[in-house]
């Protein structure tokens, strides 16, 4: 009786481990010939740089001199692009651009080629293409309580979001009437101040964004226009 169990569980075991091979990524199922595995080196390192209606990639060919390009696909495999690889005898850093992409969320797949048409594993990547939908987020930030001091200093608190903000670009009068341009960074303080200022003239400012800390491209908000204190 012992026996019996004993070989039983044996028995689930093996097949608990067969159906865990069998559910392997089918990645390498690809590259099976033969009895052989042959594939060629993958890609390393990618990185991904999110932009308005584009996205940009680079990554590292470390090993395997056999590689001749590259290819990127997304939206499953309807749509990809080709990038020819000259390799060197060192490390090769590989970039590209793609244009014309639509926003959201997206899931790229990246591979290596030869010249005898072996392929490398997969390299996934799931990275962010931005547009309008994150414009509509791209709100200016608003000056509160402008106080002018004795010594004729402009100063103020600044509200409103912090997230993705990188900065607020000013134009304003000095005292001599020359129009002049300022950039204010963020700081904790949320608060800033402005020296030379012609009293009761206009300002104007704009506040820009970036959605991630690479991104290729710039976002910024619909100007305001104030008027400074007398």
């Amino acid at each position: 009786m012992k026996k019996n169990i004993k070989y039983g569980i044996l028995a689930f075991i093996t097949a608990c481990c067969f159906l865990a091979c069998a559910k392997q990524d089918d990645t390498y199922r690809d590259f099976l010939k033969g009895g052989e595995i042959l594939y060629i080196g993958r890609v390393d390192s990618v990185k991904n740089y999110g932009g308005k209606g584009r996205i940009g990639f680079s990554w590292l060919l470390t090993s395997d001199p056999k590689i001749t390009k590259c290819r990127i696909f997304w939206n499953g495999v309807a749509d990809s692009v080709e990038i020819p690889v000259t390799r060197t005898q060192g490390v090769d850093t590989v970039r590209v651009t793609l244009n014309n992409m639509t926003e959201g969320v997206k899931t790229f797949s990246i591979y290596t080629y030869d010249n005898a048409g072996h392929r490398s594993v997969r390299v996934e990547k799931i990275a962010n293409v931005y547009g309008d939908i994150f414009q509509l987020s791209c709100l200016p930030r608003i000056t509160k309580d402008i106080v002018k001091r004795s010594n004729g200093l402009m100063r103020w608190d600044w509200i409103g979001t912090t997230e993705n903000y990188i900065g607020v670009k000013m134009t304003y009068v000095d005292l001599a009437g020359a129009t002049k341009e300022v950039w204010w960074e963020p700081n904790k303080l949320n608060a800033d101040s402005l020296a030379g200022v012609k009293p009761e003239s206009e300002f104007t400012y704009v506040t820009y964004f970036k959605p991630e800390p690479a991104a290729l491209d710039t976002f910024y908000s619909v100007p305001v226009t104030k008027k400074w204190p007398k």
